[in-house]
């Protein structure tokens, strides 16, 4: 009975180990990259362009 009492805690202590572990790389990642990312964010980004006023087609060189 020994045997599996202390395979079931392996276990466990296992997939604890693995989420810390987890978290801490997303957690150096992000502090590398010096932005706060988390799993809730959206992935939609809105992104603003300024349109030209020329009517030129080409742009000068």
């Amino acid at each position: 009975m020994p045997k599996s009492r202390l395979k079931r805690f392996l276990i466990k202590f296992g997939s604890y180990l693995r989420v810390i572990m987890v978290a801490w790389m997303v957690g150096i990642a992000n502090s590398i990259k010096q932005e706060s990312r988390f799993m809730d964010d959206t992935n939609y980004r809105i992104e603003q362009t300024d349109e030209k006023t020329d009517d030129e087609p080409f742009e000068e060189l």
